[in-house]
Order: C-alpha cells, then structure tokens, then sequence
C-alpha cells in the first residue's frame, strides 16, 4: 500500500487528527494536514497531482509533536505497518479552526505565487513597467 493510500485509509478513521507516516527516515503528511504542518512549522508543501504532500526527517518528530501539543491539534503517527505508534488526542481538539484558518491563508499564497510567475514571465514586456506601475497604486 503507497503511503497516500495510508493516508486516505487513516483519514477515515482518524477524521479530525494530523496523520503524521513514517517512511523510512522520513515522516510524510498530506494534503490538509500537510497544511497545517506548513503554516506551523514553514515546512515546504509540495503540489502534485492535486495532492498536497510534505516530508521532513523522522528525527525531528519531536519539534512537530510539540508544537501540535502546543496548539491542542489531534495527531497520530503511523508506523511503516500501518500501526497507529503514537496517539494524542484532545478534548479541544482544535483541528478544524486550523484546517478552516490555514486553508484560506495557502489560498492566498497560492494565488499570490500563480501572480507572481504571470509577472515574472512578463518580465521582458515592453509593457512591464505599467502592469507593475497600476500594481502598485493599488498596493498603496
């Protein structure tokens, strides 16, 4: 079974929890719970095929585990069997404020970022100068 398949198939049970999977020397998360890691921690997300993925070395579980705690988010660890190794649940559990708050905020970066490489392959327009010109009377 592919680590997303882990992942899709724990997120059923495990609704309200940042599923955290061990693989190898690595942990990965996806898509909305790799959100919530980036927007904590400033962990790269990576896009592909409509899936949101992020990885960081397993050595560092500790820092991730720690800042859940901090914020009362729900997580579980899945080991390399599929077996729940660590649980920590809340009873307020704040999971769903993150997910609504975090989600609208990789919204905006991702539409600031589709800007960005719209005006960056513009660079050599003659017309360059007025497109950032009126983007920046209305940044001010």
């Amino acid at each position: 079974m592919n680590l997303y398949n882990k992942y899709l198939l724990n997120k059923k049970k495990y609704n309200e929890y940042v599923i955290l999977i061990e693989s190898g020397i690595f942990i990965e998360v996806f898509d909305r719970d790799a959100i919530i890691i980036n927007k904590l921690l400033d962990y790269k997300l990576i896009s592909n095929n409509n899936r949101l993925r992020l990885g960081f070395p397993s050595r560092i579980i500790n820092k991730v585990t720690i800042e859940l705690n901090i914020n009362h988010i729900n997580y579980i660890v899945i080991d390399s069997n599929n077996n729940v190794k660590i649980k920590k649940k809340y009873k307020d559990n704040n999971y769903n404020k993150y997910i609504k708050e975090y989600k609208s905020l990789y919204e905006i970066d991702n539409r600031i970022n589709i800007i960005y490489n719209r005006l960056n392959s513009k660079r050599k327009d003659n017309n360059i100068n007025n497109i950032l010109s009126k983007i920046e009377e209305v940044l001010n």
